[in-house]
Parts: C-alpha cells; sequence; structure tokens
C-alpha cells in the first residue's frame, strides 16, 4: 500500500491501529494489478471506515428488510437516480447508514433544499439524465483499458455538464479541451483508424489528404492514358496480388509508351506499371495503415490527458452522484409523501403514521394503513405485538427499522413525523431458513441468530423478532421466547420489537418494567373476520389461524374440524392452567400452562414393567382423571409410581380382546379433542 500510494508511512490514512484492514487492501490492489495489468493510477487514496462510523447491517438483517438484493426493495423505492454513479452512491449509503448527526443533518439540509422547488429539481434531473458514467469512463481510460467510445462518451458528459450546476462546472474545463479531438461517434477499437477529428492533428491530416490525391489521381489515370496514347481500350485495374495497373491488349502493344514497364502477360493482353503508378499506389495502399498508426498515437495521447486529470474527474464525478441522490431523495419524498425525520440525542423512537415504503408501493397508497411507533420513552423498551395471522404484524415491525434506516442515510421518511434517536446497529430474527449443508436445521439456525443478538446488541440497537421459538415443541418454544425478552429487558436494554404467536407472552407487560403490550385489530362478523391492520394498546385474544387457512384454500371438511379440536384444547387448558412462581428472586409469574395429572402420571410410568393387570388398572385411572378431574382415585401404582389403588370399574369394557378393544376406546378420551357427531372412528 506504500509503494502503491508513494507515501512512507500510511499513518496519515488512519491505518496505524488497523492492521488486518490494511492488509485487506493491500491484497486487493494486488489482485487489481494483476488482473487489470496496469498500474491502477485511479486509485489515488485509501479512507478507513471503522465500524463506529455507521449502522452495521449484516446480511441477514439485509434479507430480513428487503434492503437492496433482489425483487421490491427500499433501493427500488427509493432510487430516482439518473446516473450510474448516483445509483452506486445510494446503495453504498444504504449499506452503511450513518451514525454521526453533523452529517445526517447535512444530507437531510441538501434534500430539503430541493424538496420545495419542483421546477429547479426537474431541470437539474432532466440535465443529470444526459450525463453517463464519468466515473466508471475516467477509471477505464485511467489504466489504459478505455476504448474510443468510453472517451467519446466521456467528452459528452463534460460538455454537458456546466449546465447541471456552476459548484462543479470548474473542476472540467481543462478535460473539455483534451478531448476535443475525438469525431462524434468513434470505432470501438482504437487500432481501427476514423478515431480523431479531421483538423485535429496536422500529420493525421497530411496522410489524409496524400491518400485522397492518389486515389483521384488513380481514378483520372485511365481517360489520361488513352489520350496519350491513342489506345482506346486501355483500362487501369487493380487486384490484391499485382495491386494497380494498366492493361493493353496484344494488338495494341506497338502503341505502348516506353516508360511502361511490364508487370504481367495474359492470353490477349499485357499489364504494365509506370514509376509514378507505383508511388501513388504506395500512398493509396500504405496511408490507411499509417493513418490507423497515427490515430492511435494521438488517441493515446488524449488518454494520458484524461489520467492527468483523474483526481478533478474523480471529484466531480462524486459531486455529481451526491447531486443526483439528493434530488433523487427528494423526488421520492414528494412522490411518497414522506417527511423530515428529526434527530433525538437520546433513545427514542417515535413515529407518527408510520408506512412500510415497499409494501407501500405495491399496494397503493390509498390502501396502506399507517401506524404509530413509540419506543425508548416512557418506559417503553420492549413491545411485544400480538394479534392475527395476515393481519400486518410482520410489517409494523420491519417498518420501525426501514424508517429508522432511511433516517440515517438523510432521507426523508414515510411517516407524518418521525422522531429517530440514532441507532448504532439493526439486528433481525425473522423467517425460517435452514443450511442443510452445515449441518444446520432450521431451529438451529434461529437459535445463533437469537445467540448473535443477545451477544452484540446494545442499549443503542434496534431488535427486530418475529415468532421466535417456531421450530420447537410448544413449551420449549415458548419458555425460549419468555427468557429471550427477559434478557432483552434486563441485561442487553436494546430497543425491541417482537411480533409472536404465543400470546402467553403478554403477560410479561405485566411484570417487566420497560415491556409493553400491542395488538393487531381485527373485527369479527360471525365466523369471518375483517383485518383493520391498525395496531393498539394491548394484547390481541387470538390469532385466527383457521380462519386464514380457510382464506388459503384449506378444505373446508379441515378447517371445521380445526375447530372442534381448537375448542377442545382451549377448554383443557384452561382448566389446567395454573400460575408458576419463576423465583424468589425475580417474583414473576409465569403463566404457562402446566403438565395435567394425566401427563404427569405417563411420563413416570414405567410401562415396559407393567402387568396386563397393573397397565388396565392404570388405563382405568386416567380415564377418570379425564372424565372427572379432580375427582378420580390416586394413580395406580404401574411398577415406580406408589402403592397400587383399587380399580374402579371399567365401563364399557368386556372381556378378552373385546374388553382390550372397548377400554381403548374410552382411554381415548384422554385427548380432549370432541368426537365429530355420527362419526366414532374419530377420536
Amino acid at each position: 500500500m506504500r509503494e502503491h500510494l508513494g507515501v512512507a508511512t500510511l499513518d496519515a490514512f488512519g491505518l496505524a491501529e488497523a492492521p488486518l484492514a490494511t492488509a485487506a487492501a493491500g491484497a486487493l490492489v494486488q489482485y487489481l494489478r494483476e488482473t487489470q495489468r496496469g498500474s491502477l493510477p485511479h486509485l489515488r487514496a485509501i479512507r478507513f471506515n471503522p465500524r463506529s462510523s455507521g449502522m452495521v447491517i449484516d446480511e441477514a438483517t439485509e434479507r430480513a428488510l428487503g434492503l437492496w438484493s433482489r425483487g421490491a426493495t427500499l433501493l427500488s423505492v427509493l432510487d430516482l437516480t439518473e446516473t450510474p454513479m448516483g445509483a452506486r452512491l445510494l446503495r453504498r449509503w444504504l449499506q452503511q447508514p450513518l451514525l454521526d448527526p453533523a452529517q445526517i443533518t447535512a444530507r437531510l439540509d441538501a434534500v430539503d433544499a430541493f424538496v420545495p422547488d419542483a421546477a429547479a429539481r426537474e431541470a437539474l434531473r432532466a440535465r443529470l439524465k444526459s450525463l453517463g458514467d464519468v466515473e466508471r469512463w475516467s477509471g477505464r481510460l485511467a489504466q489504459a483499458a478505455g476504448t474510443p467510445r468510453d472517451l467519446a462518451a466521456l467528452r459528452a458528459s463534460l460538455e454537458a455538464l456546466p449546465a447541471v450546476a456552476p459548484i462543479v462546472a470548474r473542476y472540467f474545463a481543462a478535460a473539455i479541451r483534451s478531448l476535443v479531438g475525438l469525431v462524434d461517434a468513434p470505432p470501438l477499437s482504437p487500432k481501427d483508424g476514423g478515431v480523431i477529428r479531421p483538423g485535429f492533428d496536422p500529420e493525421i491530416d497530411r496522410l489524409h489528404e496524400g491518400s485522397r490525391a492518389a486515389r483521384e489521381w488513380i481514378a483520372g489515370l485511365e481517360a489520361s492514358e488513352r489520350a496519350r496514347t491513342g489506345i482506346r481500350s486501355l483500362r487501369v485495374g487493380y487486384n490484391q496480388v499485382m495491386g494497380y495497373y494498366i492493361e493493353v491488349s496484344k494488338a495494341n502493344e506497338h502503341l505502348v509508351p516506353p516508360d511502361y514497364v511490364r508487370k504481367g502477360t495474359l492470353v490477349g493482353a499485357e499489364r504494365y506499371i509506370t514509376a509514378e503508378m507505383k508511388e501513388r499506389e504506395a500512398l493509396v495502399l500504405t496511408a490507411q495503415e499509417r493513418i490507423a498508426a497515427r490515430e492511435y498515437e494521438v488517441f493515446c495521447q488524449l488518454r494520458d490527458g484524461v489520467r492527468a486529470q483523474i483526481d478533478r474527474l474523480q471529484a466531480a464525478a462524486r459531486a455529481v452522484a451526491e447531486l443526483d441522490v439528493y434530488a433523487a431523495l427528494a423526488e421520492a419524498a414528494v412522490r411518497h409523501r414522506y417527511a423530515r425525520p428529526q434527530l433525538a440525542e437520546g433513545r427514542v423512537l417515535r413515529i407518527a403514521e408510520g408506512r412500510h415504503p415497499t409494501v407501500e408501493q405495491a399496494i397503493g397508497g390509498k390502501q396502506f394503513v399507517p401506524n404509530d411507533v413509540m419506543l425508548g420513552a416512557d418506559d417503553r423498551d420492549i413491545l411485544i405485538v400480538t394479534g392475527p395471522n395476515f393481519g400486518g404484524k410482520s410489517t409494523y415491525i420491519r417498518q420501525a427499522a426501514l424508517i429508522v434506516i432511511m433516517a440515517q442515510i438523510g432521507s426523508f421518511v414515510p411517516a407524518r413525523e418521525a422522531e429517530v434517536g440514532l441507532v448504532d446497529r439493526i439486528f433481525t430474527r425473522v423467517g425460517a431458513t435452514d443450511d442443510l449443508a452445515a449441518g444446520r436445521s432450521t431451529f438451529l439456525t434461529e437459535m445463533i441468530e437469537v445467540a448473535r443478538i443477545l451477544t452484540q446488541a446494545t442499549p443503542r440497537s434496534l431488535v427486530i423478532l418475529d415468532e421466535v421459538g417456531r421450530g420447537t415443541s410448544t413449551y420449549d418454544g415458548m419458555s425460549l421466547a419468555w427468557a429471550v425478552v427477559e434478557d432483552l429487558h434486563d441485561r442487553v436494554g436494546a430497543r425491541t420489537l417482537f411480533a409472536t404467536h404465543y400470546h402467553e407472552l403478554t403477560e410479561l407487560a405485566s411484570q417487566l418494567a420497560r415491556c409493553a403490550n400491542l395488538q393487531v385489530l381485527v373485527r369479527e362478523e360471525g365466523q369471518d373476520i375483517v383485518f383493520l391492520h391498525r395496531v393498539a394498546e394491548g394484547a390481541a385474544a387470538s390469532s385466527y389461524g383457521i380462519h386464514v387457512a380457510r382464506l388459503a384454500g384449506v378444505p373446508e371438511m379441515v378447517t371445521h374440524r380445526a375447530r372442534e379440536v381448537l375448542a377442545g384444547l382451549e377448554a383443557n387448558a384452561a382448566s389446567q392452567r395454573t400460575p408458576r412462581k419463576r423465583g424468589p428472586s425475580r417474583g414473576r409469574q409465569l403463566a404457562l400452562p402446566l403438565p395435567s395429572p394425566v401427563e404427569e402420571a405417563l411420563r413416570r410410568a414405567d410401562l415396559a414393567r407393567m402387568t396386563p393387570l397393573e397397565a388396565l388398572n392404570f388405563l382405568s385411572t386416567l380415564r377418570t382423571l379425564v372424565e372427572q378431574p379432580g375427582e378420580g382415585p390416586p394413580i395406580a401404582d404401574a411398577p415406580g409410581a406408589g402403592p397400587i389403588s383399587p380399580m374402579p370399574p371399567m365401563r364399557g369394557a368386556g372381556g378378552g380382546a373385546g374388553g382390550g378393544a372397548g377400554g381403548g376406546r374410552q382411554a381415548g378420551a384422554v385427548v380432549p379433542f370432541p368426537k365429530s357427531p355420527g362419526d366414532p372412528s374419530r377420536r
């Protein structure tokens, strides 16, 4: 790196304490030297960006929020730039939003300047449209990889640039003067000729003039020689073997002048050449090659002139790119009704009538229902969002993160108003993904991402969690989700939006001081519901998953049976739910459903050691507990389960195989699913 930059030390670039970054930069320069086969004169400086200088957005967050990779993204909504340079700069801004309030404010001021003046903004964007990729063209030309078309395109852009803004016009005067030699539409290759405009280089003009004069002389030679020799059938021709020649029939051979030199013989004619013809032929045949060589030499001089101006060209390209991005963000703000965000010193995130920028564009602004967000103030660091599937929970929590990112790149935001306390990093745990090649299941991948959040998030971070704990059993997932929320509240302190269908988690709002519940509202109309997409305080009563399944086209017989099963499960859970103390040190209660006595008995029983009689006693007792909770006899002492109590009468049990079958059907009642009417096979 010292060799490439021509310096004795890299301290001035902030690399003294960054040996790994220095090594990476050096490896990149070495790779470019080998692949581009040049000295890379356009790489003139290096800038070190420490992590603390911008918000960190990792791959998982980019994918979950849909920032720039594929399809409808935040970039596709904001990218109204008119130049390739502006498009690349906007993407870089999205990849690393700012953390410095002064820099963000400067960008917002620049965007704000274009918002109210539609005429000036449109005029600027129209002129920017005529510019090309100055940045890329100048880079290619600087490393001797550019073509005449690159040079012509650069010239056209620089000629149009003074009309864009006086503030950048001064960078280009010398560069425009160095490019006036090109023709309007040069060829792709600089070695094919036709590159340099007539009148620019005297040597090229002389070669062109000599070639044209020689062609004109040869074109008139036939007529002049016929008049001089009196041979009316004399003909001047050309082929690739002989070149130019004079052909005379053998009948007129006696009329051939003495200065004719025989060049070839045919059956009925002789071919001749003169000394003057040879001279003119040399001018014609070699002129194009000599012109092409000279034009290539002049083109290289022009390219070297661009290389000498590379610093000014790159500075101009950066200025144009920034102007383009500011104008594009202003255009997006006007088109989509965005508001300027206010930067807050603390951790507050207050959004009034916020909207999801990508979803809003997909469904139309009039269809989107805006919602408010309040985090980091009024003892609200964690918001648990419950509500129906298809109701908008995921959209709600993601739009908060997108609004933060937009504010910190210097963009206006989709809201009536917004106050943003700067975020150092956004963490997301969204969606179901796996990595089978690496041996990672969906749930393992989820837990790795959760671990990353819990170990790396800070009080300045924003955490977006969507359905944590879904990939395992209900109790496992619910317990993990509960503990994750507690850790985010007690230790990490990050602002968190947590969307979940574990409605039991809503009880955390009564146990954690800085936790609150939000619900996505619906309106019930008989067995149907209307999704209001409105977020309000409080906890939702249901997820309405069966209703969404019906909307998705699941057969009616399945959704009907699902409602029966759901009714039985909810009734059983209600009868068994008892509060359990979390522990004396915390004093919080966890009102999760506990295992029933039947489940506990089944878990403790050693079924492999039971005799047939013990098994029948055990099943009969379980049935009694299910049918009359709290009134059954003690659990029969299957091996390892206490003293054996008398077996109660077995209703519906016959002898032998019939009794076993009857008992099996009755024992099926342990599962509290209601049976479908008229269908004894359902159990």
